[in-house]
């Protein structure tokens, strides 16, 4: 997102079935200045208390969840196990698994209709070896195939990117390629984005996008830290 607005999606704790959320602040954004790094609650692996949250969801962002502007708690961190272990019972083998009919390919991606559609999150294990790399304008895409469709998706995640939300950390996209190279087991958190309409298109629809890569030996990994 431009900067210094960010996006946050995690799993809610303590139930029986995994159940993806994407907290939202009332009458506010979240900004960047709610990271852990900035001594806020939100980071890769923290399990935060947003205090009282209301349902606020529509297809396909079936996930939103407000909560009291200010309310969110930094509560715990998992480790690095705990965390991939969450990660692996949310795993699909799909993206229509997890997405549903409604995405549809768009070019070399793909997008779901505004209203349509099962979910905006999820957790996908691909197939084959997916790879990173910095398109004409210096921007992470990772190549992906599903099934015969190869895909190149825009990557969202923040640890591959400056402060400014503009420049792409060439260091961590090289870093992560060579874990991915060397078949470092991964699983890639997806989604679809707000609605929005490219100037090559006729009208709005929710894109999909990668928004964290993660990898086996280090799920939690951050910024340049990939051990």
């Amino acid at each position: 997102m431009n900067y210094p607005y960010i996006c946050v999606a995690g799993f809610e704790v303590g139930q029986a079935e995994t159940r993806h959320v994407r907290p939202l602040p009332r009458r506010d954004r979240l900004d960047r200045w709610l990271l852990r790094r900035h001594a806020g609650p939100f980071d890769i692996g923290s399990i935060v208390d947003l205090g009282d949250t209301r349902a606020t969801g529509s297809p396909p962002e079936v996930e939103d969840h407000e909560y009291q502007a200010g309310g969110a708690t930094y509560v715990s961190s998992v480790d690095r196990d705990e965390f991939w272990a969450l990660l692996e019972v949310a795993a699909k083998p799909t993206l229509a698994d997890i997405f549903g009919p409604e995405l549809q390919p768009a070019g070399r991606t793909m997008a779901v209709e505004v209203g349509k559609g099962q979910a905006s999150l999820g957790i996908l294990r691909p197939g084959g070896r997916p790879t990173v790399s910095l398109n004409s304008s210096g921007k992470p895409r990772l190549e992906l195939s599903e099934g015969s469709t190869l895909l190149s998706l825009a990557v969202a995640d923040l640890r591959l990117w400056q402060e400014d939300h503009q420049t792409a950390r060439k260091d961590a996209v090289r870093a992560l390629n060579q874990r991915l190279s060397q078949g470092t087991p991964m699983l890639l958190s997806v989604g679809l984005s707000r609605p929005f309409k490219p100037r090559d298109s006729d009208q709005e629809q929710h894109w999909l996008q990668v928004n964290n890569i993660h990898v086996r030996t280090n799920p939690v990994w951050r910024e340049l830290d990939m051990r």
